[in-house]
């Protein structure tokens, strides 16, 4: 009960409330969900097949927001902002392994290489227009991707001289050949919204932001676990799972078979 309740938006000490449980006890649960999802995800998102993936990242907290001037490439505290580094598959809506941490080059690599043990064979990647990106994805990939970075240029000035405050949307190649019709982050954008919706700890302009680094992954691994293997995505043919689509199982999971060692 602790386990869908996390899974569908509700804080922990809510979770608490409506289980009848301490808030311990739902971080507890929390973390051995969390680590179950994380050895399910390391172990099922290896070489999968892959058409077209986009990457973006989403902002959030641990225990407050860091300074203005902070220097993402030399900050090493548990707290301030934080990044969730998400890849997705467009067509099947398969969500790869995340990595966690600041917006920085270092863990734009740690990213880049996750992604790169999840996937196999050539397909086209689109990412964002945040600059490590062109270096790190080039050289986890190599030449088996078709990369192109999206850019949002605001601000655009009219045949008066005048900013208009729209936007035009600049596609940028990077490597390879990519069709660019499909040059976009909007199926990873949805996602990330989904993140935010589904995952209380990443409401804005509430009480219920993360105190600790460890329970942020956790809730992370949990929730990119569920989406994969639990919830039916309307967008896919046939109704399934993304982890259906992608032939990772053949069945709906329940919360029980996200903690169950006979899916590891």
């Amino acid at each position: 009960m602790v386990v869908n309740l996390l899974t569908e938006g509700v804080g922990v000490r809510a979770a608490g409330r409506l289980a009848g449980c301490h808030r311990d006890t739902v971080l507890r649960i929390l973390r051995h969900a969390g680590t179950r999802s994380y050895e399910l995800l390391k172990k099922k998102l290896d070489g999968v097949k892959v058409n077209r993936i986009e990457a973006d990242e989403v902002w959030t907290k641990v225990y407050r927001s860091a300074e203005k001037d902070t220097n993402p490439e030399s900050d090493m505290n548990g707290w301030g902002d934080f990044y969730i580094f998400l890849g997705i598959e467009a067509t099947s809506k398969l969500l790869m392994m995340p990595t966690i941490g600041k917006r920085s080059e270092r863990h734009t690599e740690m990213f880049a290489n996750d992604l790169a043990k999840c996937t196999d064979g050539r397909f086209q990647l689109s990412t964002d227009g945040f600059k490590p990106y062109k270096e790190k994805m080039k050289a986890a990939f190599g030449d088996r991707i078709d990369f192109a970075q999206f850019y949002k240029e605001r601000n655009m000035l009219n045949a008066n001289k005048k900013f208009t405050g729209k936007r035009k949307a600049l596609k940028i190649t990077r490597a390879g050949n990519p069709n660019k019709s499909l040059v976009t982050t909007a199926h990873v954008e949805r996602v990330n919204l989904s993140l935010r919706h589904y995952n209380k700890r990443f409401t804005r302009k509430s009480i219920s932001f993360s105190k600790d680094e460890e329970y942020l992954a956790h809730s992370v691994y949990l929730f990119v676990a569920s989406y994969n293997f639990c919830k039916v995505h309307k967008g896919i043919l046939g109704k399934q799972t993304p982890a259906m689509a992608s032939g990772l199982t053949d069945r709906v999971w329940k919360s029980q078979d996200l903690l169950s060692l006979n899916a590891l």
